[in-house]
């Protein structure tokens, strides 16, 4: 029997190798800057290119593959997710960075078993660093010496997963080289969108070398998998990343910024010699390596899997759901003084293209006189087409060309592509084709809406405030130049403050730390990155998400009346309805009715009571306390109805308030160093002191105190790093954990204005007003784009301290002073200059008030 059971899992095991051995490879070779209809498979009478040619002969090709974007970083990003670059934070933007949050095809496989890797230009360009790849890289190992390195690294019957990147066809070129690799130039097809002149002519057959260089390339791979016997268990797929590197084509939704070559072969898998008119997008090819690998495709991607049309044995239309592509753009190149891009949404169908500028304002291709969005120019090879548009854009011959290229854009283009298949005659504005214009701009608001597409759900202000990685000239375009840490530090040196600490963060990683005097005078010891503050009324962000935690948990509901968790309440006087009008909802968004200040009394009598240290204190308060004003009429700040919420947390759990928050917060996200009151003995080297100014010296308030009752509303204790986690967290930038100590959904719904603080403010830099609100326990900013910037403020004894976090891109600025007092330090005053300039600089797009 054991002999039996010995021989079925080693057959198990064989059977399990042959398996993995079966699955077939993945060779996917991509060209930098090549596009659609350069190949000779299109009919292009000039560019020869044997290699692609034989992939669609022996397999499939595509006339309509559209890229997600017609920029490098944004078109390999999503190639790489499976998902629309707009879903992707700053992976949507050139030199940006990808975030490991998003999954990788490439991946993903390695996860089941396959050798991955890649050569030249793969993801990119842009810092990886920044997305959390450190040692890693989403598309694999790099392989400097290309496919046959890579091939003899790869252990034995392991199916492999390969990227063939090029530079080619992406500037600049050698000069002639078209014309000395025996191209014919006057045979070249000027594009109607260009005069038809020589330069323009050789420029183009400069690039059609480097297209053939590519081609080569590939057919090397193709050899050496032949020489090898592996070519047909591979499967070969042949594209580019975007169109052409001239004007109004890269960087464009025209069709020769967004429509590539892609040919796939997969030997005797599929059927050969076949043309598919389907729509497909290469955000397609991610589900569909997935899918040959017999790997579960996640649900995130939107892409939709090849294999039914490559297993198909007809040509034309296949799938008749497949009848459009949707792209888009947000920066290419920062090439406009606020480092703004040109956002765009386009659709294609068989009869039309439909383009939205979402900012027509703009200059489409860069401010003059750079026009930076577009290929550069000024050298030998440098963008020769370029240059002659702009050296010649007086002559009346040459403007109309000069025109379509680089001067500012209508919101709204249609094009008959059967009739215009140059895209040169704008009929938006026609009546005549409005209701085409109708239906593809519902088409296409319908699927972007589908995507998340933050150009169309909110967000998108984000784009423009994402940093970019690359240089070039347009980095000589004006920027602020206010130093608002070197102010910061000049004015606590002026105004005497004792002690204090900047930090900035961006995309997770901290840019700015930088720490200011004392934490203890007596002592000497200086204020460093360890030391630890108190934050006070920051404490009430901590307190509204235990709250959320617990209504997603099912235990309580946003819109229960106090009175069902706090009963005492019944005690207080409620002359504009009942209390049990009161809710969660209204105490999480200071808009219930209790006053400003903490307690009943103004403390403007000397017999008004002190604060109470404990609940049964507080209870016998209740009786002498009055509600101001209908809940949910306005917004009125209240230290009282978050200790209520404080009490509600601790009879739904039966954990103190500091024990559920240490259980359910700071340790799963890992804040090793946040505490309440007290400060633990090992922490204790660390501790801040907190001095208030009286008759112009500081003088100590304690290194300690007790919150007691009121440590739900600002008994919180860190250093600004743990503070750096919780933005992190806020901003999803936590790894893991973070969305089970609270959903993204939630997060987001406590974002939204509930109470409005102020009207509409004229901002500093010249943006839209933007108004000030509450939401559920965190103030906000937003502007007619959306959402800005959510931050709270501290003050209690003589700490200082305030946060401001921009959601969408994780930039973040946190700041805490230990010194409070009149007639100096003019503490306050220094905090809200700090909070104006990080405004300014760290959040350009995030003004504030004048």
């Amino acid at each position: 029997m054991r002999f039996s059971v010995f021989v079925l899992l080693i057959s198990c095991l064989v059977a399990a190798g042959a398996a993995a051995q079966d699955r077939p490879n993945i060779l996917f070779c991509i060209a930098d800057d090549w596009g659609w209809p350069h190949a000779s498979a299109y009919g292009d009478a000039v560019v020869k290119t044997p290699t692609f040619d034989r992939v669609a002969r022996e397999g499939v090709l595509f006339r309509h593959a559209y890229v997600a974007s017609p920029s490098c970083t944004p078109s390999r990003n999503a190639i790489l997710t499976g998902q629309y670059h707009w879903r992707l934070d700053q992976g949507a933007n050139l030199w940006s960075s990808l975030s490991r949050r998003f999954g990788v095809y490439p991946l993903m496989l390695e996860a089941r078993g396959y050798h991955i890797g890649h050569w030249r230009k793969s993801w990119g360009p842009g810092r990886l660093k920044v997305g959390g790849y450190i040692k890693d890289h989403p598309a694999g190992k790099r392989y400097p010496r290309g496919f046959k390195q890579f091939l003899d690294a790869r252990p034995d019957a392991k199916p492999f997963c390969f990227w063939l990147g090029a530079s080619d066809p992406h500037r600049g070129y050698a000069p002639g080289s078209g014309r000395k690799s025996g191209m014919d130039v006057d045979q070249v097809e000027v594009p109607a969108f260009y005069p038809d002149v020589e330069q323009i002519r050789s420029d183009i057959a400069d690039y059609y070398f480097e297209v053939q260089r590519f081609d080569s390339d590939v057919g090397k791979a193709l050899a050496l998998l032949e020489s090898r016997g592996e070519l047909e268990n591979t499967v070969v797929v042949v594209t580019g990343d975007h169109g052409m590197p001239f004007p109004r084509c890269k960087s464009n939704l025209y069709d020769m910024g967004v429509r590539v070559p892609l040919a796939v072969r997969w030997g005797a898998k599929i059927k050969g010699d076949r043309t598919v008119s389907d729509f497909v997008s290469l955000v397609d090819l991610a589900p569909t390596f997935l899918e040959i690998a017999g790997v579960e495709v996640p649900s995130e991607m939107n892409g939709r899997s090849l294999v039914p049309i490559l297993t198909d044995p007809g040509s034309g239309r296949i799938e008749a759901a497949r009848d459009h592509a949707i792209y888009g753009k947000e920066r290419h190149v920062p090439c406009r003084p606020d480092h703004s891009g040109y956002p765009c949404r386009g659709i294609r169908t068989d009869g039309w293209a439909y383009i939205r500028n979402v900012k027509p304002d703009r200059w489409p291709v860069g401010d003059p006189p750079i026009f930076g969005d577009t290929d550069p120019a000024g050298g030998p090879g440098k963008g020769t087409t370029k240059t002659y548009l702009l050296d010649h854009r007086a002559d009346p011959k040459v403007r109309r060309f000069f025109d379509l290229s680089f001067s500012k854009r209508p919101r709204e283009e249609l094009y008959d592509m059967t009739a215009d298949p140059d895209q040169l005659r704008n009929l938006a504005a026609d009546p005549r084709h409005a209701e085409t214009k109708s239906r593809l701009a519902a088409r296409l608001e319908a699927r972007l809406r589908a995507t998340a597409d933050p150009r169309v759900v909110g967000g998108a202000e984000k784009f423009d405030r994402y940093p970019y990685y690359g240089g070039g000239a347009w980095k000589k375009t004006p920027r602020p130049k206010r130093d608002p840490v070197r102010d910061w530090r000049l004015a606590c040196e002026k105004n005497g403050v004792v002690g204090s600490a900047v930090l900035v963060q961006r995309e997770g990683q901290t840019t700015v730390h930088e720490v200011y005097g004392h934490a203890d005078l007596e002592t000497g010891r200086k204020v460093d990155v360890d030391t630890i503050f108190h934050w006070a009324s920051i404490t009430k962000t901590l307190t509204g998400v235990a709250i959320m935690q617990l209504r997603d948990r099912g235990l309580l509901k946003l819109d229960d009346p106090i009175l069902r968790w706090v009963p005492e309440l019944r005690e207080v006087r409620n002359p504009h309805g009942k209390m049990s009008d009161v809710t969660l909802r209204h105490l999480l968004s200071h808009g219930s009715g209790f006053r400003n200040p903490t307690w009943p009394f103004g403390g403007d009598q000397p017999w008004h009571p002190h604060e109470p240290t404990r609940w049964d204190q507080l209870v016998a308060m209740m009786p002498y306390t009055e509600v101001a004003f209908t809940p949910g009429e306005k917004f009125s700040y209240s230290n009282l109805g978050i200790i209520f919420l404080g009490r509600v947390i601790e009879k739904i759990t039966g954990d103190e308030f500091e024990v559920y928050i240490e259980k359910n917060v700071f340790k799963p996200l890992g804040m090793t160093r946040s505490y309440f009151d007290r400060t633990p003995w090992h922490l204790l080297r660390h501790r801040s002191n907190n001095y208030r100014v009286v008759g112009g010296k500081p003088v100590a308030q304690g290194l300690d105190f007790d919150t007691g009752i009121t440590v739900a509303n600002g008994g919180w204790n860190a250093p600004l790093g743990d503070l750096a986690r919780w933005t992190a967290f806020l901003a999803g930038q936590v790894e893991g954990v973070g969305a089970s100590v609270l959903s993204r959904e939630s997060l987001r719904e406590m974002w939204r204005p509930h109470q409005k603080i102020t009207e509409a403010l004229r901002t500093r830099i010249g943006r839209a007003p933007r108004v000030q609100s509450m939401g559920l326990s965190f103030f906000l900013e937003t502007d007619d784009d959306g959402l800005l910037l959510v931050g709270h403020t501290g003050s209690q004894r003589a700490f200082i301290t305030f946060f401001l976090l921009e959601p969408s891109t994780g930039t973040a600025a946190i700041a805490a002073f230990n010194t409070d007092g009149a007639p100096q330090p003019a503490t306050r005053a220094i905090m809200a200059r700090l909070r104006e300039g990080l405004q300014l600089s760290v959040f350009p797009r995030s003004p504030t008030r004048k």
